[in-house]
């Protein structure tokens, strides 16, 4: 850890600072901004709510610096960090007003430190970025390169076996090939019987005890290398009075299920992996451990292979009774669900902040029916993994959406980089992926909730989302579009 003076730790010193009453501002703390410049003093409502939301982002930051030892931040987030300090709008705000322009001293000194004692300091840094994109149209990549780097990409293409069927379907055109048409066919078949008799036998997949779930798998360190890929990172976001980045005596502390609600789908919604392996640190964010189980596609356990990784992940069927299953089997439970879908899907694009939310209750009246809270949860840099020709061309899109309507699922068009280039693949880009965790949205137990009941929640939770996206996309993703509800 960096040292300040008087043997302190730098990063923490940067916490206190904005922890103290004389460093904090309306709205974000407990006490009023003070200011001897009678400048701040007479300054104009949007100078003041610039003020206000620059103090905010400058907390939030401090906060993430501090939980360095807990969960180390990479040198892309900090990256992210230092750019954010030198913003020319964050640097005019603090030249009006002295407690906030130490404060950013004090953080870009925080930060300097970081990045000149992280591991990975003395490594090149990658190739593989936006800006790096758009000066070429094919370029490769240098054949030395750190051994770190080449077991991500590796990892990588494991996940993308488990995630994308082509690959599937590469793997059981080779065992056709091996086995023989006859053999084959014959093994199939006896896995589609064992498939249906499992389902309606034993009604799977399900969460809790006999689910089939495999603790050893959220384990395994290869999801520690698919997070150091891109990198992918967890954080908290914290409204006015609410706890520490840690999540010492937060609204996570009460008994009951949570309904997590993650947006933006991307095309592989890779921030699942945050919620259901640790990987990204998040059980740092709470006081303590949530049992989480996520959901996806009934389609998906019908394909060989996906159908078995899925269960020993801990993923359901997406339905409401896997959902409510997975929300009351444990006091702490904690169930992923992607609200947008394959619908979703299609809007995926760089920086695109659209969502398939209008008229979705459905997942809200679970949450009433359970007395789950429901948590609404953003991730910064999803929709930036891959180049999506639905979005960039509405003929393509509205072919994809008429397909959709008969495979449940969205057959996307995409392509990332390669192993050995930068430019053309099925490998997702290198872009840091930040999953922010909304504040619990209680939702009270009832049997049927009314529409009123529904629609107040749906447009909280709707209201949160757009604060979190507006708040912290001058962090994570500058260049991130405004929340647009499809």
């Amino acid at each position: 850890m960096c040292q300040s003076e008087g043997n302190k730790p730098v990063a923490q010193d940067a916490a206190d600072a904005l922890t103290n009453e004389s460093f904090k501002s309306e709205g974000v703390g407990n006490a009023s901004f003070e200011s001897g410049l009678s400048a701040v003093k007479n300054e104009s409502p949007a100078a003041a709510a610039a003020r206000r939301r620059v103090a905010a982002q400058m907390k939030h930051v401090a906060g993430e610096v501090a939980r360095n030892e807990a969960a180390q931040l990479s040198l892309q987030h900090l990256s992210l960090f230092d750019a954010f300090l030198a913003r020319e709008n964050v640097a005019a705000v603090c030249d009006e007003d002295v407690a906030l322009d130490e404060q950013r001293d004090r953080l870009v000194k925080a930060v300097s430190e970081l990045v000149a004692a992280h591991p990975h300091a003395s490594e090149a840094p990658s190739g593989d970025t936006e800006a790096a994109q758009a000066d070429g149209w094919f370029r490769f990549a240098p054949l030395v390169q750190p051994l770190r780097r080449y077991g991500e990409k590796l990892s990588v293409w494991w996940l993308n076996f488990f995630t994308l069927y082509p690959a599937v379907l590469v793997a059981l055109a080779c065992l056709y090939h091996v086995m023989g048409g006859a053999l084959f066919c014959t093994v199939l078949a006896g896995y589609y019987a064992h498939v249906w008799w499992t389902d309606k036998a034993c009604q799977r997949p399900w969460h809790g005890e006999g689910s089939g779930q495999q603790p050893w798998l959220r384990k395994a360190r290869i999801y520690d290398a698919v997070a150091g890929y891109f990198p992918m990172r967890a954080v908290r976001y914290q409204t006015e009075g609410a706890a520490v980045s840690e999540g010492r005596g937060d609204a996570f502390d009460r008994k009951g299920g949570y309904l997590f609600g993650v947006h933006p789908h991307g095309v592989q919604t890779v921030s699942v992996y945050a919620y259901l392996t640790d990987a990204a640190h998040i059980s740092s964010l709470f006081s303590r451990p949530l049992q989480f189980c996520a959901e996806t596609l009934a389609a998906n356990f019908w394909v060989p292979f996906i159908r078995e990784y899925a269960v020993a992940l801990g993923f359901g069927n997406a339905s409401r009774e896997s959902i409510a299953r997975g929300l009351t089997h444990a006091e702490n439970a904690a169930v992923v669900l992607v609200v947008g879908g394959a619908k979703e899907s299609l809007f995926s694009a760089p920086h695109s902040s659209k969502v398939a939310l209008q008229g979705r209750f459905g997942f809200l009246k679970v949450a009433f029916q359970t007395g789950a809270a429901v948590v609404p949860c953003w991730t910064f840099g999803e929709t930036s993994l891959f180049d999506n020709a639905a979005a960039t061309s509405p003929r393509v899109s509205k072919v994809l959406r008429a397909m959709q309507k008969y495979l449940t699922f969205a057959p996307l068009m995409v392509h990332g980089r390669g192993v050995f280039n930068y430019s053309f693949g099925v490998v997702p880009y290198r872009r840091p992926v930040t999953s922010v965790v909304g504040e619990p949205i209680l939702c009270e137990k009832t049997a049927a909730p009314t529409k009123e009941q529904l629609a107040a929640a749906h447009a909280q939770y709707v209201a949160q989302l757009r604060e979190m996206v507006d708040l912290y996309r001058d962090i994570y993703e500058p260049d991130a579009e405004d929340l647009c509800v499809m």
